[in-house]
């Protein structure tokens, strides 16, 4: 072997000597890495929630290892922080309390009693796996499903469950479908509860966890859930008033901005009770002077809402020119022109078109947009 071949063999076998140092040592981190994520306690929050749902028994009894975004898919964190609000995670300290749906069809079985609508709902339960098991979604079925539920003996944190199991395999409208059924068994069977008592805690939370109504702009839903959320938690507590917020848009988006005015007047109420409003989140005020003057505004209660308006604009909320607005209209409307153009020049505002405006869904935006 000549001397320069020797030398290309001597190259060569070091080069493969570092190259399987190197992948060694890429396997040895990667290695430690996983191990040590494994042993990490898991963050407060969000992932708090996700180690209570790993250590559930869903779909089966099978664990489940439940991704953060999933969890959107549950709870509606932006619309329904409303006043009072806690900035420090109100609406993501709801998450503790997940736990992940199990197996929908099995969970049914188990549930239904002995009569004969839940017979009739174990046999109709049969042709539906069989056909979700192949691929088809028949929406006759689940219309019949939701039926057959609402006449069995499925309690409605059973139907809660299912719903939110059939959110995560099929969608809003099959989850809505058994959401709206126990809300109706919810109202029958929490009737005669008190507010504030331990037996209604498990429905709260769930009830906590469907987004799917919002999202279908199921807003006669949404009026079943917040009553029996206003009901059902302790009076004068956050849950209890920022559900009767909650309430009064639901209400208002069924084109009941009366009843809309008077819910949010109720909260008021219950707010100077409890002397908190604005204490964690100053905004709060303005926001409830804002959902009060659009309610009124719709109902087209001028007068009333003028003062709403003029405590808004007294505040350092960005939405000062939409409130000015809606103020020299409503002072329009009562015959006080001249304060209507004193607002408008002011704001600077083209004058008022003579005819009067749509239902001002703008003006009572549901809070959580900001």
């Amino acid at each position: 072997m000549t001397t320069q071949n020797h030398n290309r063999l001597r190259r060569l076998v070091a080069f493969c000597a570092v190259l399987c140092a190197a992948l060694c040592l890429a396997v040895w981190i990667t290695s430690s890495i996983l191990t040590s994520g494994r042993g990490q306690r898991p963050e407060q929050g969000a992932s708090a929630s996700i180690e209570a749902g790993r250590n559930s028994t869903p779909f089966g009894g099978r664990p489940a290892d439940v991704p953060v975004a999933l969890l959107a898919d549950y709870y509606e964190h932006i619309t329904e922080h409303t006043p009072p609000r806690d900035p420090s995670g109100s609406m993501q300290r709801r998450e503790h309390f997940y736990v992940a749906p199990h197996d929908p069809f099995d969970l049914m079985r188990a549930a239904s009693g002995t009569s004969q609508a839940d017979a009739e709902l174990r046999t109709k339960l049969d042709t539906w796996e069989k056909g979700f098991r192949a691929g088809k979604n028949d929406s006759d079925i689940i219309d019949d499903m939701a039926w057959l539920a609402e006449r069995s003996s499925l309690s409605p944190e059973t139907l809660l469950d299912v719903g939110r199991a059939f959110n995560f395999l099929l969608g809003d409208k099959v989850a809505a479908a058994f959401f709206d059924v126990a809300l109706d068994k919810a109202q029958e069977k929490y009737k005669s509860t008190q507010a504030g008592d331990p037996s209604a805690q498990p429905l709260l939370h769930a009830l906590d966890q469907t987004k799917a109504l919002w999202t279908l702009h199921d807003f006669i839903g949404l009026e079943k859930r917040f009553v029996l959320a206003t009901a059902l938690y302790p009076q004068l507590s956050v849950e209890s008033r920022r559900s009767g917020c909650l309430y009064a848009t639901a209400v208002y988006y069924q084109n009941r901005p009366d009843d809309a005015a008077a819910a949010i007047f109720n909260v008021w109420d219950k707010d100077k009770q409890a002397g908190d409003l604005g204490v964690l989140e100053k905004s709060d005020i303005a926001e409830m002077n804002w959902l009060t003057g659009g309610y009124l505004f719709s109902a087209r209660r001028f007068n009333e809402a003028i003062p709403y308006y003029q405590a808004f604009l007294a505040t350092d909320d960005d939405r000062k020119p939409r409130a000015a607005r809606f103020l020299s209209i409503c002072l329009t409307q009562v015959g006080r022109a001249k304060d209507a153009e004193t607002v408008r020049q002011e704001y600077g505002l083209a004058a008022d078109t003579p005819s009067m405006p749509g239902p001002a869904r703008t003006a009572a935006t549901q809070s959580g947009s900001r």
